[in-house]
């Protein structure tokens, strides 16, 4: 990453402006370079004009590593849309991907500012109400945010287990949790080792909150430093630089 979120987005225009009746407001910005939804104070896409595909927030990088790690995923559904940043990646990466999303402000939002040309499927419902009849996936992403940082649901047993039964054989769940407290990271880390029975794979994002974990039944391999996954990051434009490995 050649730029910080201050340069990034300094001297941003208001594009589209909503506030929800909890006094929340959802916001598009635009400058020269970049296109970028908030809502409250959490910066939730950010879109390079120019390069409209590419990831530019630190916690993707890690999260797309998971072809990488399992080269065999072909249907992936992701729950929270947000500003449609994987919608974009996966569309110029060929894959379809099936986005979960709540809030038809920011479905509205993606389809006005940040949609790619022949988007892959969004459906308008809550991510709980969608894992009671899920369409199996080889590979679940669970991105499910307010303005104040993660849903407290993702915790909680029987949401991991819906999303678990969600995947097909051997397939991946990856989280993007924002913690309030580190023993929260390590309490869902214990709960993801029971239910699937393998090691989570841990990422952490210096500067942010953000730990990227994901797990699978086949267990996945450790991510270790050689030419095939430079190979890969160059050619999916992913930065090495932007995460750590911690397990």
């Amino acid at each position: 990453m050649t730029f910080t979120l201050t340069q990034a987005l300094h001297d941003g225009a208001i594009q589209f402006m909503h506030q929800d009746s909890a006094g929340v407001k959802l916001c598009v910005f635009q400058n020269q370079h970049y296109r970028w939804l908030q809502i409250g104070d959490i910066v939730q896409t950010i879109m390079d004009l120019s390069q409209p595909s590419k990831p530019l927030l630190p916690y993707l990088h890690p999260v797309l590593l998971t072809l990488y790690l399992r080269p065999d995923i072909r249907h992936i559904t992701e729950l929270g849309l947000g500003g449609g940043a994987l919608q974009r990646y996966f569309n110029a990466q060929a894959y379809a991907l099936l986005s979960i999303e709540l809030n038809d402000t920011i479905i509205e939002c993606f389809e006005s500012y940040f949609a790619p040309p022949n988007p892959g499927t969004v459906i308008h419902t809550d991510a709980q109400r969608y894992l009671q009849r899920p369409e199996l996936t080889d590979w679940l992403i669970v991105d499910l945010f307010d303005h104040q940082g993660s849903h407290q649901h993702i915790t909680e047993s029987g949401f991991l287990q819906a999303c678990k039964d969600a995947l097909n054989d051997n397939g991946v769940l990856t989280l993007n949790w924002l913690p309030a407290h580190p023993l929260q990271t390590e309490y869902l880390l214990d709960q993801l080792q029971r239910l699937f029975g393998t090691e989570p794979r841990l990422f952490a994002v210096p500067g942010y909150r953000n730990k990227v974990i994901s797990v699978s039944e086949c267990a996945l391999p450790r991510l270790t430093y050689q030419s095939g996954l430079c190979d890969f990051a160059k050619a999916h434009q992913l930065d090495l630089n932007v995460f750590q490995v911690l397990s």
